[in-house]
Order: C-alpha cells, then sequence, then structure tokens
C-alpha cells in the first residue's frame, strides 16, 4: 500500500484538479457504499445469536433480504 500511495502522490504527475474528475468522485462514492454495507452486514451477523445459543439463523434485513453474502457483496464493491 505504501509503494502504490507514495508513487500516485510523488510521480503520478496528475494535474491539480484531479480530486474533481467524475471517475475519482464516482470511485469515492463506491468505496463509502461498500464500506457503509460491510459495516452493517457484519453487525447483522454479530447479533444474530445470542450469547450461549448454538444454532444456525438465516440473516435478515439489509441486503441479506436480495443476496445471500451481502457481507461480502460489500467488501467486493468496497476495494
Amino acid at each position: 500500500g505504501y509503494l502504490q500511495s507514495s508513487y500516485l502522490c510523488k510521480y503520478s504527475g496528475l494535474p491539480i484538479n484531479w480530486i474533481y474528475d467524475v471517475r475519482f468522485i464516482i470511485g469515492i462514492v463506491l468505496f463509502i457504499c461498500g464500506m457503509i454495507v460491510n459495516i452493517h452486514s457484519d453487525h447483522i451477523l454479530r447479533n444474530l445469536r445470542q450469547p450461549g445459543e448454538t444454532g444456525y439463523k438465516i440473516p435478515r434485513g439489509g441486503l441479506f433480504e436480495y443476496v445471500s453474502g451481502a457481507n461480502f457483496f460489500g467488501e467486493i464493491a468496497e476495494w
């Protein structure tokens, strides 16, 4: 991560207004949405069983209503 970010910051020669580029804004929005989905899905999974329970449960709510692995979907969108 350090090598990639140092190259992008020091040697890439990006124009000054690159932060206002539509591609950058779409990427940031997609990253933030994926992070929100990932955090919310992990919260649902953590609270699925009460302490001491050992049975299996199907997660409900959030994107779990549409996909079976909402936490993985959010992580893929995030990265």
